[in-house]
């Protein structure tokens, strides 16, 4: 079942990570960039009435919604263990590279319940290029009514 909760590239919902639009890892010719800072939103656009809330599907309510890093071309490209993800941007000093995120027990939708990610990605690579071999993905979720 298809639900409307995506991870998007601006706050007001409107450019959805896909792969034709997807989450890019840019890298320098020297391999001397630093950590590349960026935020991303995790939520629906859906205005609908009554709203919807998404929750983990096996255990909604209970267990707590979490994100991860997936590289889908692991060897290439940028590791999935490059990448730090927080709640806010000071707590990107203390997160743990490749680590989940974790969320509340469920989101509700609406832009202005869209929940700001914040990731940064501290590279090895030497390798000039944007590399988009790597994804947010949470655990399977369930679409409901509030």
């Amino acid at each position: 079942m298809t639900i409307s909760f995506s991870f998007f590239h601006d706050a007001a919902l409107t450019q959805e990570i896909t792969a034709l639009n997807p989450l890019t890892a840019t890298q320098n010719t020297s391999g001397g960039l630093g950590p590349v800072d960026k935020v991303i939103y995790f939520g629906s656009p859906s205005t609908a009435t009554p709203g919807t809330k998404a929750q983990d599907a096996s255990n909604p309510g209970v267990t707590a919604i979490q994100v991860n890093v997936v590289d889908a071309a692991s060897g290439s490209g940028a590791p999935a263990t490059e990448f730090k993800l927080a709640l806010s941007s000071g707590g990107l000093a203390t997160a743990v590279a490749g680590d989940p995120l974790t969320l509340s027990t469920a989101v509700n939708s609406g832009v202005a319940n869209a929940v700001p990610i914040y990731t940064r990605r501290t590279s090895a690579l030497t390798v000039a290029g944007s590399y988009t071999d790597v994804s947010l993905q949470t655990q399977t979720l369930q679409e409901t009514a509030i």
